[in-house]
């Protein structure tokens, strides 16, 4: 008998922008008359959806031809279709889970390029995703940049660089964007050095720290949502998008700016501060604690924070055993857990990559 005949073509690719059905494959050709029909023709390949700021999913292949009375066998299943295009997205703001481990960490769960959602902690005093590679499995192409950096608390690591998605679950997913993978560390690992909170890798969401210098990742959110992040740790959610509280008090810079420091009932010091969602419990210079360092400063002190100017109280707290800053060497204050603890915070990536911080 005669060949059977060619599949039909597939579905074409949806197009870019709201995520649409995916496109079925077209039917196969029927397999020509014969004693022995020949096999029927491959499907045709089945289309992709369009996107609405995540992939569609896969379309269907094209149903195997089918063979005469006489004919051949039913032909293969078509394949995948192209990819769809990237499109847009129509949402204003959108929120993901946070969690506080040990009162002080907060954790999100996020998805590297497909694979498993993992912990990272949500860190305001510092620029760029950094993963411990053991938790990823996936291949995430070729390495487009290497450095070394390094935490406060005393890992240094060095990385290599890589274009990929990050998706925050619920369809929250971003535009390919550089993402850090640690290859080596000391002491000990990444995920080691995370141990308190659980997480393995910091989600570094600062626009002015600058290091280690790669993608904030909410600047790759698609449309309105990479205007800026809420981090209301009382309701327990991470919000994308404009701020929705109104009111409160912007200062410029985020996380670095400058305050107006008083220690109990002292006067009012200028000083440089980061407002650093991952820092626990802060530290504070020696010079504007009036303590030595390499020590705490004692229970029972009151630390106040002003606008640069000391007209307006941004937050105050009196320290306890457990909750008081470590007292450094060095010229630049770090708030630690405690100004977002005690009220909603919005850091803006407007001004690009000097931010403002809102206290709501």
């Amino acid at each position: 008998g005669g060949e059977g005949g060619s599949g039909g073509a597939g579905g074409n690719a949806g197009g870019a922008g709201t995520g649409g059905t995916a496109g079925s494959g077209g039917a196969g050709g029927f397999g020509g008359n014969g004693a022995d029909g020949g096999n029927g023709g491959n499907g045709g390949n089945g289309g992709f959806g369009g996107i609405n700021g995540t992939f569609g999913t896969n379309g269907a292949g094209g149903t195997g031809g089918l063979g005469t009375l006489l004919g051949g066998h039913n032909g293969n299943i078509g394949l995948n279709g192209a990819t769809g295009g990237i499109g847009s997205t129509t949402l204003t703001n959108a929120t993901v889970p946070l969690q506080l481990v040990n009162t002080t960490e907060p954790v999100v769960f996020i998805s590297l390029n497909g694979g498993q959602m993992v912990p990272v902690l949500l860190d305001t005093g510092s620029t760029g995703l950094v993963m411990d590679s053991q938790f990823l499995t996936q291949n995430f192409g070729p390495v487009i940049g290497t450095g070394t950096a390094g935490y406060a608390g005393g890992l240094t690591y060095n990385y290599n660089t890589y274009s990929t998605t990050v998706d925050f679950g619920n369809g929250l997913l971003t535009l390919p964007t550089s993402v850090n993978v640690v290859t080596s560390s000391s002491p000990g690992t990444l995920g080691n050095f995370l141990s308190r909170s659980g997480a393995v890798g910091v989600l570094g969401i600062g626009p002015n720290n600058g290091f280690p210098g790669t993608s904030s990742i909410v600047t790759a959110m698609p449309g309105l949502l990479n205007n800026g992040v809420l981090i209301d740790e009382s309701a327990g959610i991470l919000q994308f998008g404009p701020n929705t509280l109104t009111g409160g008090i912007t200062i410029s810079g985020a996380p670095i700016s400058t305050v107006a420091v008083q220690i109990d009932n002292g006067p009012l010091q200028q000083a440089p501060v980061m407002f650093d969602s991952g820092g626990i419990n802060g530290t504070i210079p020696s010079a504007l604690a009036s303590l030595p360092s390499g020590g705490f400063v004692p229970a029972g002190t009151t630390i106040s924070v002003y606008t640069s100017d000391g007209q307006t109280l941004l937050y105050s707290y009196t320290t306890t055993a457990t909750n008081t800053p470590f007292v450094t060497s060095g010229g630049v204050m770090n708030t630690g857990h405690v100004p977002f603890a005690q009220q909603p915070i919005y850091v803006s990536y407007s001004p690009t990559a000097i931010g403002t911080t809102t206290f709501n």
